[in-house]
Formats: structure tokens, C-alpha cells, sequence
């Protein structure tokens, strides 16, 4: 004789799944129910688990990559020689000098001219 199965519809499983297919939350099917939520969750985990949903490994949290903020360099102007007070004083003194014996090259020609 072949054994009776027990009637399966009215297990705790059962009336969660129930009232999860009604869209209702653990906590509100715990009040219902008058018991904890974690055996709420137990139910619920049990049930995935039947059905093969738990068994699938668990995805890894996905870390938004973030890229580096880009930042326009411009170049600095170019910085124009600042001459030293050395060089210009030379510079002058040169052309004071040149200026000097053009006059006086000019003057003994005229001095000869004129002489």
C-alpha cells in the first residue's frame, strides 16, 4: 500500500508564497502571520531554493569605475629675455664711443677741407 502524502497546501511555505505573490513585504506577511520575520525570510529563501533561484551563485557588486577628471594645461607664455643691466650699459657705452669718433672723424675732415 502506497503511503498518503500530506496535503502541502496549507504549510507555512506555502501561505507565504502566497502572500508574496499578492506583492506583499516580509515584515507585512510576518504581522499577518503573527511571526517573526526572519522565518519570513526562512520560508521565502526555502522556496527559491525549490525552485532552483537560490542555487545560482550571487552577483559581485558592481563598482561604478570612475574616471580621472581631465585637466587642460596651458602652457605658460613665453618669457621674453630680461636683459642685464651689464649688457646695456655696454651696449651704450659701444655706441657712445662709435658716435664719438664719427664726430671727430667728421670735424678733421672738415678741419682739412676748410683749412
Amino acid at each position: 500500500m502506497a503511503t498518503k502524502r500530506p496535503n502541502r497546501s496549507n504549510t507555512f511555505a506555502s501561505k507565504v508564497q502566497k502572500l508574496l505573490d499578492q506583492g506583499r513585504t516580509p515584515k507585512e506577511i510576518a504581522k499577518i502571520l503573527k511571526c517573526e520575520p526572519s522565518k519570513v525570510y526562512n520560508a521565502k529563501w526555502y522556496l527559491n531554493k525549490k525552485s532552483g533561484i537560490a542555487a545560482l551563485p550571487a552577483k559581485k557588486s558592481v563598482v561604478p569605475k570612475v574616471e580621472p577628471a581631465r585637466v587642460v594645461f596651458t602652457p605658460a607664455p613665453e618669457a621674453k629675455p630680461v636683459p642685464s643691466p651689464y649688457e646695456e650699459s655696454a651696449k651704450s657705452t659701444t655706441t657712445q664711443l662709435v658716435m664719438a669718433l664719427a664726430v671727430t672723424a667728421v670735424i678733421a675732415v672738415l678741419v682739412a677741407v676748410f683749412a
